[in-house]
């Protein structure tokens, strides 16, 4: 058995010998089995290594408290060869696609949500992964993935040997969720006015200021998308600051399954201005830190929400009611 204690200063007086005599840099390789004990010192030829392995080379005799090797010492100025800077722009490339792929799987939900919430995926149809990909420019996985993680919002049913479904929603369980979501956003309305009270011009009150008058700007254009998106996030706003984050999480867990059947509320003449009026006078409460009025206004803003989307059903008749059966949807 060699005596391995002795190994680094063998390699130091051999490698000392060979660079006084101008040979160029290389690398110490172990012996191969049955071998012998000594180590072997392998001449190398500029570019010779790989990228990564001239890093790792050097690495190690930085550690040993030695220079580069000759072969691969970087050049004037500071900057490294061309060798050593292809590697080092592959391996920044690879760290990014790493740190980049659990965000292309948040992105991937975010894209079929959002192909829900428009309609363009309507209840009961199916998820074509291949054809999601293509679309997307993303391989099934992540498709798959964010089938997963739709499902656990609700949004998706996942039928064994079928595949998934955008998630259909029967006329009585959205009239529960409905009134379900009037008492937490009731109390969130509530628990806001106190935090805003005295604080009129806090950013909360400038930023849902500004949101209200962006739909006000949508109902006099009759832009029926712009103001969806913006009633939508002006609950959102008023959930998220009022500070109490159960009641954010349960809220936002319901209201996302009512996404696609709210927008049917807008459908009719008037109702854009009449559910804006309602935010109007929500948010005069929520300013003035008027707790249980705007608990009040809130419940009933929420309330005439599902009456406008029951008479939107009722107004398009059985055809209009969503299905329970998964169908095929070309994506």
């Amino acid at each position: 058995m060699p005596d391995l204690a002795a190994v680094p200063e063998a390699i130091t007086r051999v490698g000392e010998r060979r660079r006084a005599s101008g040979q160029r840099g290389g690398v110490w390789r172990r012996p191969a089995r049955g071998g012998g004990p000594r180590f072997r010192f392998v001449p190398l030829l500029r570019g010779s290594l790989s990228p990564p392995m001239q890093a790792v080379n050097n690495k190690h005799r930085a550690q040993a408290g030695r220079p580069p090797s000759m072969s691969h010492r970087p050049a004037a100025g500071g900057r490294s060869g061309d060798e050593t800077r292809e590697g080092a722009s592959g391996v920044s490339a690879l760290r990014d696609r790493i740190a980049a792929r659990q965000p292309l799987g948040r992105s991937v939900k975010a894209a079929l949500e959002a192909l829900i919430e428009s309609g363009a995926l309507p209840p009961g149809a199916r998820l074509n992964e291949v054809a999601l990909a293509a679309r997307l420019g993303v391989s099934r996985g992540p498709v798959r993935e964010a089938a997963r993680a739709l499902e656990k919002d609700g949004l998706v049913t996942v039928i064994l040997n079928r595949g998934a479904f955008v998630r259909t929603l029967g006329l009585e369980e959205a009239a529960q969720i409905y009134e379900l979501n009037a008492v937490l956003f009731g109390h969130a309305a509530a628990l806001l006015a106190e935090r805003l009270s005295g604080r009129a011009g806090a950013p909360e009150a400038a930023t849902l200021r500004e949101t209200v008058a962006r739909m006000d700007r949508a109902v006099e254009q009759g832009a029926l998308e712009a103001f969806f998106a913006d009633n939508a996030l002006f609950h959102r706003q008023i959930v998220e600051f009022c500070g109490n984050q159960p009641l954010r999480a349960v809220y936002l867990e319901h209201t996302r399954k009512l996404l696609l059947l709210r927008r049917r509320s807008f459908d009719a003449a008037g109702n854009m201005r009449a559910a804006n009026a309602e935010h109007h006078r929500l948010l005069a409460s929520i300013l003035a830190g008027a707790a249980e009025p705007a608990r009040r206004h809130a419940e009933a803003h929420t309330r005439a929400g599902r009456a406008r989307f029951l008479a939107a059903i009722a107004q398009g008749g059985a055809a209009a009611e969503p299905s329970d059966t998964p169908h095929e949807q070309a994506p």
